[in-house]
């Protein structure tokens, strides 16, 4: 397990947690439209 210091650990952090972000509001955005889009 590695890990980081510094600013390489803020990128991968800020990323992955966009990252995240994303996949949650993706998920809520689909099971939104596969109920009332359908």
């Amino acid at each position: 397990m590695l890990v980081f210091d510094g600013p390489m650990a803020g990128v991968l952090g800020l990323w992955g947690l966009s990252l995240l972000g994303v996949t949650v509001v993706g998920v809520f955005a689909y099971r939104i439209w596969y109920r009332y889009g359908s």
